[in-house]
């Protein structure tokens, strides 16, 4: 019974993940056929299409795994990444969403000093923008979503804490949902 559960808990959160890669993996191949005579936008849209389409193959090979699916776990690796890297793909997936809604999206990065960084770059990207996605989505047109990322003191050699912030001025949650 716990297995089922824990199945029908992640497959609703994955089916939740998978749609944003995949909205931007279409819009990103409809900006393409029109700015196919562009070859700088051309070759962004690429690297959106790209970057999405690893997001996307890595979330459905989440959901083939059904060991972590029964054991209700996943397991994060250790990889090297780049945060600069991350974060400006993150924004490159959630600019044109925010753009078909007529939304303005903000990018704050400060006191990033360490951005070669191991950890798991597949699931903070995963988080970063189904938040921001939640955002987009709950934001009116013409809203406002801002995104921040913040290196923090660190206390612990060799650990780089980072706070990531997003705020947007859409519909926020009911006093009764709060909790």
């Amino acid at each position: 019974n716990s297995a089922n559960q824990a199945k029908t808990q992640f497959l609703s959160s994955v089916s939740h993940d998978i749609r944003t890669p995949l909205n931007a993996i279409v819009n990103m191949t409809r900006f393409l056929q029109q700015d196919i005579g562009n070859p700088g936008k051309a070759q962004d849209e690429i690297s959106v299409i790209n970057q999405s389409s690893a997001q996307l193959l890595g979330l459905i090979n989440d959901v083939l795994d059904l060991s972590r699916i029964e054991s209700g776990k996943l397991e994060l690796t250790n990889k090297p990444f780049n945060m600069t890297t991350l974060i400006e793909g993150v924004r490159k997936i959630i600019q044109p969403l925010c753009a078909a809604k007529k939304q303005e999206l903000t990018l704050h990065t400060e006191g990033i000093t360490h951005v070669n960084l191991i950890g798991d770059a597949m699931r903070l990207n995963q988080i970063l923008i189904n938040i921001l996605n939640n955002a987009m989505k709950f934001t009116p047109e013409n809203g406002e979503v801002s995104f921040s990322v913040e290196e923090l003191p660190s206390i612990k050699e060799n650990l780089f804490p980072f706070r990531f912030t997003i705020q947007d001025n859409g519909i926020g949650i009911s006093p009764e949902n709060i909790k």
